[in-house]
This record gives C-alpha cells, sequence and structure tokens, in this order.
C-alpha cells in the first residue's frame, strides 16, 4: 500500500514538473474563441481551434512517430491560417510549436521540426510584411522576436536545467559511492574482528566441554578463563568498532576523499607535515568537516579538472594552528562579496579559527586556519579519549 502511495506521489509530482506547464498554456486558445464569440472571427474559426488544441494536447502526450508529424503539421496549419488569413498579430501562437520543440522533444537546430518551424514562420513574417496590406508591421516585427527570443532564452535554460540534473546525478553517485565505501569498510571490520572472535569462543567452549565430559576439571576450568578472558577483549573491541562507527580519524577521511575525487574524475594531491590522528576527536572531527566541506563544493560547484589538498601546523608558544589549504583549476569565484564559503566559515568559527580566500580564481585557493587552544589540555584530552579505556 505505502509503494502505491509513493508511486502516486511521484506521478503527480511528474505530472505538475513535466505536463502542467503544457496545459497552463492552452489558455492563450481564449483569444480566438473570444473573438468568434465577439463576433470579430467567423465561426469555422472554432473548429480549426478545437482541431488545433487536439493537435498540441497530442503533441504533449503521444507516442507514435507518424500521428505526432500529423499534429506537427495540424498546428503549424492552424497557426498560419490563423496568421495570414484571420489576424496577423496571431503570428505569436508560434510560441507552442518553440514549448513543444524544447521541452518535450528537445530539438536541436539541425532538426525537421525546428526547420518547418523556420521556414513556416518567415513565409508568414515574408508575407505581412512585403505583401500584406497589414499596417502595423512593427508590431508583428515585435511579434516575431518574441517567438524566436523566447524559443533560444527556453532552450538556455533547458540546457542549464539538464547541466544542473546532471550534476544532481553526479553529486547522487558521489553519496552513493560514500555509503558503499562506508559499508565495505564496516563490514570488513566486523569480519575481521568479530568473525575471529567467534570462531575463537566456539573452539574453546566445544573443548570446555569435551574436557568436563572427561572429567579433566582443571583443564575445563582454564579454557573458560580463556573463554571470559576472550569475551573482555572482545567487549572492549566491539566498543572499539562502535567508536570508530561515529569517529574517523583525519587519515581516513583523507583516504575517503580520495576516494570520491577518483570517482568525480578529478586528480588530486595531498601533503600533511604534521600526524593529526595523534590529536582528539574533537580538532580532528572540525578537520574532517572542514575537508569534506570544501571537497564537496569543489565537486558541486567548480568543475575542476585538479585539486590540492595542504594541512600544516605552526606552534607558537603553548598554543598550536592547524592550516588547511584546499585549491583547485575550476571556475572560481566571480567576484568576492563577503558571503562565499557561510558553512564552512561557521565550522572554523567553532575553533576560534578563521577562513579566508587566497586566491580567486586560476586556481582558486581557500585557506581555514584553526587555534588549538592550551596544547596541555589538548593532550590530557587526547589521553582520556584514546589511552584512558581498557
Amino acid at each position: 500500500m505505502e509503494r502505491y502511495r509513493m508511486y502516486d506521489k511521484l506521478e503527480k509530482e511528474k505530472f505538475k514538473r513535466e505536463i502542467l506547464p503544457f496545459y497552463i498554456s492552452l489558455i492563450f486558445f481564449v483569444f480566438p474563441i473570444y473573438g468568434i464569440i465577439a463576433g470579430i472571427y467567423k465561426f469555422y474559426v472554432l473548429w480549426l481551434t478545437i482541431g488545433g488544441i487536439l493537435s498540441y494536447i497530442y503533441l504533449v502526450h503521444g507516442k507514435s512517430r507518424f500521428f505526432l508529424a500529423i499534429a506537427w503539421i495540424c498546428l503549424l496549419a492552424y497557426i498560419s491560417y490563423l496568421t495570414l488569413y484571420v489576424a496577423p498579430p496571431n503570428i505569436l501562437f508560434m510560441f507552442y510549436p518553440t514549448n513543444i520543440m524544447i521541452w518535450k522533444f528537445n530539438d536541436k537546430l539541425i532538426s525537421v521540426r525546428f526547420i518547418s518551424f523556420f521556414v513556416v514562420i518567415n513565409s508568414c513574417l515574408f508575407y505581412i510584411i512585403f505583401l500584406s496590406k497589414y499596417p502595423d508591421k512593427v508590431s508583428i516585427l515585435i511579434f516575431y522576436t518574441l517567438c524566436f527570443g523566447t524559443f533560444f532564452i527556453q532552450r538556455k535554460v533547458k540546457e542549464l536545467d539538464e547541466i544542473k540534473n546532471e550534476r544532481l546525478r553526479h553529486n547522487a553517485y558521489i553519496n552513493a559511492l560514500l555509503a558503499e565505501n562506508e559499508r565495505n569498510r564496516i563490514s570488513r571490520d566486523l569480519h575481521d574482528t568479530l568473525g575471529h572472535i567467534f570462531v575463537t569462543l566456539k573452539v574453546k567452549s566445544e573443548l570446555a566441554v569435551k574436557l568436563i565430559e572427561r572429567g579433566n576439571i582443571k583443564e575445563a576450568e582454564k579454557e573458560l578463563s580463556d573463554i571470559a578472558e576472550i569475551s573482555k577483549k572482545s567487549m572492549a573491541e566491539t566498543r572499539a568498532i562502535v567508536t570508530d562507527l561515529r569517529f574517523r580519524t583525519v587519515s581516513d577521511v583523507l583516504k575517503n576523499i580520495g576516494d570520491v575525487l577518483d570517482g568525480a574524475g578529478i586528480s588530486h594531491s595531498m601533503s600533511i607535515n604534521d600526524d593529526l590522528d595523534n590529536y582528539s576527536s574533537t580538532i580532528q572531527g572540525q578537520v574532517s568537516m572542514i575537508l569534506q566541506e570544501g571537497v564537496n563544493n569543489i565537486i558541486k560547484h567548480s568543475n575542476a579538472k585538479n585539486v590540492k589538498i595542504i594541512l600544516s601546523t605552526d606552534k607558537i608558544k603553548h598554543d598550536k594552528k592547524i592550516h588547511i589549504i584546499i585549491e583547485d583549476d575550476g571556475v572560481g569565484f566571480s567576484k568576492i562579496t563577503g558571503e562565499e564559503l557561510m558553512s564552512l566559515r561557521e565550522r572554523v568559527s567553532l575553533r576560534n579559527g578563521e577562513i579566508k580566500i587566497i586566491h580567486q580564481k586560476n586556481p582558486t585557493k581557500i585557506k581555514a586556519s584553526l587555534r588549538i587552544e592550551n596544547m596541555e589540555k589538548e593532550e590530557k584530552l587526547k589521553k582520556l579519549e584514546f589511552g584512558g579505556e581498557t
């Protein structure tokens, strides 16, 4: 039942996104109908208009190539007749074919539909400007320009929409790759650690049972003692795995970032002058989030081919700063307004740090600096986290 509701929801969203705009534009057919009611147009135009509407609707929903071609010819013929024999301003109805070409068929400039549209609209324009006695020829030129302008504007919008959708699909692929890598890592950890432990416990418990059956109580007690010790160790290892699911070292994150960049087809290099894995989970978590956010921005927005990541530290008295430099050869920033990288700025501010755009483009380079206050406290926190539990 839930699946059917989800299907209905998807169908409704598809209708709103892909079909509804075609139907909304049908409202403009009210003008020839009004002309008939007002007595401006002859009554037979109503039948032509109904034929034009049906042709347009079939072009929206139809599947047969033959009948689609017939509907296309009928729509162009209807608009041409209205323009040449009823009222020249009806040339504006040429925006109906442009909608169909762009949003339904995604036609290129070299296509049968576009060429036929081009021939028809220019033939109508030529007749009105040079052969007819219609007085307001300037307005017709404006309408003609609007029709062609609408076509090229919509074409550009469609191209940008396709680029956006491709980027979304690409990001979805990257997210799926991240999830797959994480699942594989968890599976590997569980297999390597818990699998060995359970096999050992099974062997020793079976051996203890046999020793008890033979009356060798001391040997059985030794095996049971080993089982208790292994169980204790397995609890610690299980706790470590659970902790690792919540926390990942900077090295793990960098490796994962490398896999993601490889999947995105982006070359990368990484330079690290300190072992950041020795810092507390708080520090490593902040560094990891900044790295992931920065690289995600590059993948989503920059169209870069190469990325360079540099991690370095410097010490001033008892304090230390971690510097993260991310460089890419993408599109960069067109101008600096101070509102860029707001999410990164928020993350950096949690450690009283700062972020700067060192180079705007060619290459784009940003630098985040995190201040580690009171290194002695940091060292104590590190020992509590990594060495305090057994």
